[in-house]
């Protein structure tokens, strides 16, 4: 039987009364339902859709409350209402955009947050069966890289705050993919790939250095696909390494190690050749800069297509220079960081920096 019009009537008043009347008087056990609803159950649902509109009715009232301080608390405080009638409505929270942070490239990450650097990988380029470039007369890439990067290694060594380690340490072939494990699975704080140009039917001789990014030019992507050849990459693994690509983070400071670097070689090198090419600082979408976690550049030296300079390269004493033009630059790098950390607190001097750095103070 349907309810009449008085029926339904007295069921919304009724209704009204035990759910906006106060006091004693007004009050009904938990478990009792109004003495209307328990004389004619056919109104039952009427009842129950009258409370489901009053409580929503006062819900969306606390919602457009504009005199609570605390954000979020006005949506907090209507969901538990309604929650508490035995409605699932889960209740909001204030959220936190992190790309005011994380995603604005102005804003510099490591000095906000005083990080430090204690380990760092070289990376000598090739090895093994993979010789690399060869020179006019045969000198091999895979043997200046090596010995250039057992120098830097010495030469880093000494300051006590840094350790060092190479991703080869003989003449082995290593997989791209080995190289980023290695550097990963010792936590390296910055990598630093290192390599020998060689430009076919150019006796120039030019020095530039790269971060990940998109190819700068049509001779920066065909040196990232020769050098990304035999990566040992299967594709099930290559996918995720994609999300790195809009690391901020990584990208500030590949950047500035780029430049630290990019600079000292060619400061360095244009005093004993004027014909020196300052082919400056460069992206391309080499797979070792993209794998590592860590700030990662890959540096190319020199020319050894230049027949000069791969005589030069051949000795041990070149080798060494090359190493110590390398650490100079990375110390730079290190003493900027530390002074863009200390802007707040004034700057110490570049001697006393260094020597921090070294451990000889504090």
């Amino acid at each position: 039987m349907k309810p009449t019009d008085s029926q339904k009537a007295a069921i919304l008043k009724a209704v009204a009364e035990d759910n906006l009347e106060e006091g004693p008087k007004r009050r009904r056990s938990a478990h009792r339902a109004p003495r209307i609803i328990r004389q004619n159950p056919a109104a039952t649902l009427i009842a129950a859709a009258a409370i489901t509109a009053s409580l929503i009715f006062f819900g969306s009232r606390i919602l457009q409350r504009s005199d609570i301080a605390v954000p979020g608390i006005d949506q907090i405080a209507a969901a538990a209402v309604i929650q508490g009638a035995g409605f699932d409505v889960p209740a909001s929270r204030p959220s936190i955009d992190y790309d005011a942070l994380f995603g604005n490239g102005a804003i510099d990450i490591a000095s906000l947050f005083g990080l430090e650097v204690k380990t760092i990988v070289i990376d000598p380029g090739h090895g093994g069966l993979d010789p690399g470039s060869t020179g006019p007369t045969g000198l091999t890439e895979k043997a200046v890289t090596m010995g250039v990067a057992q120098a830097l290694e010495r030469r880093l060594q000494r300051y006590e705050r840094l350790q060092v380690a190479l991703t080869r340490y003989e003449d082995r072939k290593v997989y791209l993919k080995q190289r980023v494990d290695r550097a990963n699975q010792l936590k390296a704080d910055l990598f630093i790939s290192l390599h020998v140009n060689y430009l076919p039917q150019e006796p120039v001789n030019l020095v530039e250095t790269y971060y990940f990014g998109p190819q700068s030019d049509d001779q920066a992507k065909r040196l990232a696909e020769r050098e990304n050849q035999d990566s040992d990459y299967p594709l099930s693994e290559f996918r995720p390494l994609i999300n790195r690509i809009t690391d901020n983070f990584k990208q500030q400071e590949s950047f500035k190690l780029a430049h630290s670097i990019q600079n000292a070689l060619y400061r360095n090198m244009r005093p004993h050749d004027d014909k020196l090419i300052d082919a400056g600082i460069k992206t391309a979408p080499f797979v070792v800069l993209l794998g590592t976690e860590m700030p990662s550049i890959l540096a190319e030296l020199t020319c050894i297509s230049n027949r000069e300079q791969e005589q030069r390269l051949a000795t041990p004493e070149y080798q060494e220079q090359m190493a110590a033009y390398l650490e100079q630059g990375i110390v730079e790098y290190l003493i900027r960081r530390q002074s863009e950390q200390s802007l707040m607190t004034g700057a110490d001097s570049n001697e006393q920096k260094e020597a921090q750095l070294s451990g000889s103070q504090g």
